[in-house]
């Protein structure tokens, strides 16, 4: 996982804007890198790729505003986005669920400033799709595992039987496993963010 600061084109009148709807993404690998996978958010949010037309870590970033005192200026045009990269096969400890959660949940990004996100952010969880929910577990596998052990949770306590499972198959009982780890452990760290 990286941080960079993503530079808008000074030329561009809606480089504001685009910058403003992108800060704070978290994005996903791309097989062309962080420019690419940059692009393809922005595709996302209906603006051109080309807004964005360089992007550096967070480290080079501060160590050339340190060096050559770079200053942002809207004036000039300047306009810049945080974003966080999660690279192929990223799995890192505690906070890639809450990232994971950030992405697929970038649609309601411009809540998680607000007092009341933790109600939006919960109604948000049924409309995660069925990829959705499977991508979580794939990833979170071992840690919705052990949650559910630690709690003490079987298929009954879900509302579950293994009749539902050998007839209906895993979607419902997965959402329900995935849904419910999610608003145990790791709603309650996003939430608790500073707004």
């Amino acid at each position: 996982m990286q941080n960079f600061i993503v530079w808008m084109n000074p030329d561009r009148e809606e480089s504001a804007t685009a910058a403003a709807k992108l800060n704070g993404a978290v994005l996903t690998a791309h097989t062309d890198g962080v420019m690419a996978a940059i692009g393809r958010e922005l595709k996302k949010m209906d603006l051109e790729a080309d807004l964005a037309v360089f992007a550096q870590t967070c480290e080079e970033f501060a160590k050339q505003a340190n060096a050559d005192m770079i200053c942002i200026s809207r004036s000039t045009g300047d306009a810049v986005a945080a974003v966080t990269y999660l690279e192929d096969g990223y799995a890192g400890e505690g906070i890639s669920a809450v990232a994971d959660l950030r992405f697929l949940m970038s649609v309601f990004r411009y809540c998680f400033n607000k007092p009341e996100k933790a109600i939006v952010l919960r109604d948000a969880l049924n409309y995660l799709s069925d990829a959705d929910i499977t991508w979580l577990f794939s990833r979170h596998s071992n840690a919705i595992i052990e949650w559910q052990s630690n709690e003490g949770l079987g298929l009954y306590e879900f509302g579950f039987s293994l009749s539902d499972i050998l007839t209906d198959g895993c979607r419902h009982v997965l959402r329900e496993v995935v849904t419910g780890w999610l608003n145990s452990e790791i709603l309650p760290v996003l939430c608790a963010e500073p707004a």
